[in-house]
Formats: structure tokens, sequence, C-alpha cells
């Protein structure tokens, strides 16, 4: 039993113990708890308060380029802006910065604060931006005729061009933005010039995006359709009423573009691509024109079609834009709007009431340094100590860019020290190939070419020396030439000599010098060698048995001249 009972007694003293633990660690969590809340409500109320400033910040940027804004005007300006956060992807903050771009764009502050919230579906049905959204919206409608003064009235309009363009993109293959680049590039204004309506258009230009014509292209081609069917209809008009084709009414109003491209359909339905091509140049269609009513030709339905959804795409936008928007989204848009009137009923205050705070100590301050008289001073002394904080901002710039420049020189260094080591690397390389089979072929080859060099050098030495003598076999020959004609030559004086002695052979007067004289020739050292030493002495020769002839021919001359017996 005692055992038990101290078993007991420790339990219960351990019990207690772990009770004591729990309700510290409690305490511990609580605390932790209420600073975490309180670190919480105080970030949240920064958040708030930062938010709301944001917002008049955007609001008075907004009003700078307004004129006519009363503080009432401003308060539904604001309450708009809160309104378009709650049923849309944007803060009020951007609400409250598309009122500029409103402005920017013509609209005064009733137009504006009445547009604002179409303007913001139609970002949100388009998916971009407001900003964009502004600009294609107005220029559009614009470029249409259809701004007006009167705000309602100039509202309707902007929703009508709005839910038109979304429908085109929801049935036709452009995005919203690309039906707005081709109305304000030409085509709205094309519309105008001849009295056509929006839906007319741009089933017209839901026909071109299916055939892969958009954008400002898709506007420019609906422009030359226009032009082109105008100008030929009326220079042509015979053509085009024996071809059954008919631009104009009774009034003279150009006819439904779906009713014109039908009859050029049955006109031309069956005819080949020639044919059609020949017909179309008569109706007085420039090839250009062609190319896009070809395009056209068949989609006459399609327009008609186009052209009904279009007319009833009342509230096509405001369906797409909604339907972009998840519940989550939804309900934080919702909160967010509420949060923004929570701020005008709390927060907003609160900040005024610091400014007036700051302004108020301001106040205090410059009233004691003015008691103190250090006011000027005092300013004085800030503005210097600002022009040294300007100067060192300055110089800090100027060592930085003075180390961007050591650091470029480095990166130069750093750049011309990787070539030296990869140099180095290669004769490295090179070095330790040495001796291996690839560069003692290389060697033998070099030692080869120097070689072939030489040889070429001698061959050309022995090319030079055969040339020279082939000249002298040459002059050998002359010269065995001359000999020849002397030797001829020669015995042709004997004959001559003979033929002085008459026909009994006796020899006349005179007779028996002229054969003293030819035994001399004949004993002369004239004989022809049959081989000469040198060329020298086959010269010699020559020149030797020349004189000998020329004396001859002398004495012959001086011998008296008898006639044969």
């Amino acid at each position: 039993m005692a055992l038990i009972a101290n078993l007991v007694i420790g339990l219960s003293t351990n019990t207690r113990r772990m009770e004591r633990g729990f309700s510290r660690s409690n305490r511990l969590v609580s605390g932790f708890k209420r600073r975490l809340a309180a670190l919480a409500t105080g970030a949240g109320l920064f958040a708030l308060v930062r938010g709301t400033e944001q917002f008049n910040q955007a609001m008075l940027k907004s009003l700078s380029i307004m004129s006519g804004v009363n503080e009432a005007i401003r308060t539904d300006m604001e309450a708009t802006a809160r309104d378009v956060a709650s049923n849309t992807m944007f803060s009020a903050t951007q609400a409250a910065k598309s009122y500029f771009f409103l402005a920017s764009a013509g609209l005064s502050v009733e137009q504006s604060l009445a547009a604002l919230p179409a303007v913001a579906k139609f970002a949100q049905a388009g998916m971009f931006d407001m900003a964009t959204a502004t600009d294609l919206l107005t220029d559009a409608q614009s470029a249409l005729g259809l701004s007006v003064k009167d705000p309602i009235q100039n509202l309707k309009n902007m929703v009508r061009v709005s839910d038109v363009l979304a429908d085109a993109n929801k049935n036709a293959n452009a995005s919203i933005q690309q039906f707005s680049e081709a109305l304000t590039n030409k085509a709205a204004v094309a519309l105008r010039n001849l009295g056509k309506d929006v839906e007319e258009g741009v089933a017209i230009l839901a026909v071109f995006a299916d055939q892969g014509l958009k954008g400002s292209e898709a506007g420019t081609a609906l422009n030359i359709v226009f032009r082109d069917l105008e100008q030929s209809a009326t220079k042509n008009a015979k053509a085009f009423a024996l071809n059954g084709v008919a631009v104009f009414d009774v009034a003279g109003e150009m006819r439904n573009m779906a009713d014109i491209i039908a009859d050029l359909e049955r006109t031309l339905d069956g005819a080949s691509d020639a044919q059609k091509t020949l017909t179309l140049a008569q109706l007085g269609f420039p090839a250009k024109s062609q190319a896009f009513i070809k395009a056209l030709l068949g989609s006459s339905e399609a327009i008609r079609e186009y052209e009904a959804n279009a007319r009833n795409a009342a509230g096509t936008t405001a369906e797409i834009a909604d339907k972009m928007l998840t519940p989550f989204q939804k309900g934080m848009a919702k909160l967010t709007g509420q949060l923004g009137r929570l701020t005008d009923a709390v927060i907003q205050p609160m900040i005024d009431l610091l400014g007036l705070a700051a302004e108020g100590w301001g106040i205090i301050f410059e009233k004691v340094f003015d008691f103190l008289g250090i006011g000027t001073a005092a300013e004085d002394k800030t503005k210097d100590i600002a022009k040294e904080m300007d100067g060192a901002a300055q110089r800090t710039k100027d060592w930085a860019a003075e180390i961007d420049n050591v650091g470029g020189a480095l990166g130069d260094l750093e750049e011309k020290a990787g070539r030296g080591i990869g140099i180095v690397k290669n004769l490295r390389d090179q070095i330790a190939d040495f001796g291996k089979s690839d560069f003692q072929k290389d060697l033998r080859k070099a030692r080869l070419e120097d070689t072939s060099l030489q040889q070429l050098g001698n061959i050309k030495l022995l090319h030079e020396e055969l040339q020279n003598l082939k000249d002298i076999e040459s002059a050998e020959k002359d010269l065995v030439k001359t000999r020849k004609k002397a030797a001829a030559d020669r015995v042709q004086a004997e004959r001559d000599f003979l033929s002085l002695a008459g026909p009994s052979g006796a020899a006349v007067a005179g007779g028996t010098a002229a054969l003293s004289i030819i035994n001399q020739i004949q004993r002369s050292a004239m004989p022809t060698p049959a081989n000469l030493a040198t060329d020298k002495q086959s010269l010699d020769e020559l020149t030797k048995q020349t004189r000998l002839l020329t004396g001859i021919d002398r004495k012959l001359d001086n011998q008296p001249k008898v006639a044969a017996i």
C-alpha cells in the first residue's frame, strides 16, 4: 500500500509539473500570436496607407490635364474608379491613371467619367492594358465618325464599337486589337466616306481575316476595294450593266457589300481563273484590287452572317470580360472595392491628418529657426551640404568609371596573357613532339625541298651550257658551208683557167703563166682538212685561202687577153 501511495503521489507531482510547463508554453504562444497580430495589423495598415496614397497620386496626375473639375466631380471620378476595380482585373490606381489616357484622347471630364467602365471592360476582353485599350477604342470611334459631345450618346457609340469588335474576335480568326488596327488604318475612314456603318465594315474585315489578311493590311485592302468599286462602276457603267453587277442603288448610294459580291459571284460563276481576271479587267479593276476582290468571291453569305452577328452584338464585351475572371478573382475584386471605400472613410482622413501634422511641424520648425536666427544660415548650409553631396556623387561616378576602365584594361591584359599561354603551350607541345615520326618526316621533307631547289638551279645551268654548245655547233655548220663554197669557187677558178687553152690544148700567150699559177694553187696549203683542231684554226685557214684567191683574181686581171688559136 505504501508503494502504491508513493506512486500516486509521484504521478500527481509530475502531472502538476507538466501542467505548469504547458501553461508556460501557452503563455509564450499567446504572446507570440499577439505580437504577430500587431505586426500584421501594422503591415496591413501600412499597405492600405500606401495604396491610398498611390491612388491619390494617380488621380492628381490625371486631373492635372483636365479642366472644369470641381470637388463633386472629383468624388464621382474616384467612386467610378473604385467601382471599376470592384468589377474588373484592374486596380483603382490603374483606373485612376486611365483618366489621363481618356483626357489625352480628347474626351472631356464628363465623357471620361462615363467612358471609364466601358474602356476597362474593353481592355479586359481584349487582354491589353488600359492605355492600349483607350487608344484603340477612341481612335476607332473617332475614325468612324461616332465621337459626339454628349457624354451619354458618346458612351453608347463607344460601347457599340467595342461590342462589334469583341463579337468579331469571338466569331472570326483575328483578335480585338487586329480588328481595331484595321479600322484605324483607312478602313473606318472609307466606311465613313461611303456612309457605311461599323457592322458592315467589320463583317468584311472578318472575311479578310479568315483569308489570313489581318490588322492594318486588312484595313488597306478594304479601302482599296471600296475606292476601286466606286471609280470603276462610275467610269465603266455599261460594262457593269452588261455583266449584271450593280454597285449603286437607285438613290446613288453604294449597295451592301454582300449584295455586290453576290452579283460578281453570279457573273463569274464557272469562269476559269483567266476568264475571271479578264472580266474584272473589263470592269476596270486594277490588278491590286482584283486580288482583294477575288479573296471576297464566294463569301457573300459569310459577310451577311458576320454582319447579322455584329448587329446583335450588344453586351458582348461585358460578357467576354466577365468570363475572364474566376470566382476567386471576382471575390477579390469585390473585396478590393470595399477596402477602397474603407480607406475613403478611415484611411483618407488619417492621411489628411498626417499631412496636416507634417505641415504643422514644418511651420513650427520654421518659426523656431526664425526665432533663433538660423533659418537662412541653416538653409544656406543645407544648400552647401547638398552641393558637396552632389560633388561627392559625381566623384563616385568618375571613380566607378575609372574602375570600369581599369577592369577593361585588366580584361585585355588577361586576354593577351591567355593568348601568350596558348602560344607557349603550343610551342611546348611542338618541342614534346620533336623526334616523333611525323616531325622527322616533315624535317626530311623540308631538307628534300631544299635539295630539290639546288638541283633545279644546277639543271638550269646545264640547260644554259647545252644552249651554248648548240650555238657552237651551229657556228661550226656555218663554217663548213663556207669552206665548201670556197672549195667550189676554187674548182670553178681552175675550170676558168683551163678554158684559156685552145682546142689543141697548147698554151697560148699567157697560158704558161696561168698554168704556173694553177700549179701554185694546187701546191698551196689550201687542202680542206678533214678535222680542224679548233675553231680558231679553221678561221685562220679560211682567212689564208681568201687572201690567195684575192691575189689570183688580181693576177688574172693583169694578164693580157688573147684569143684562142
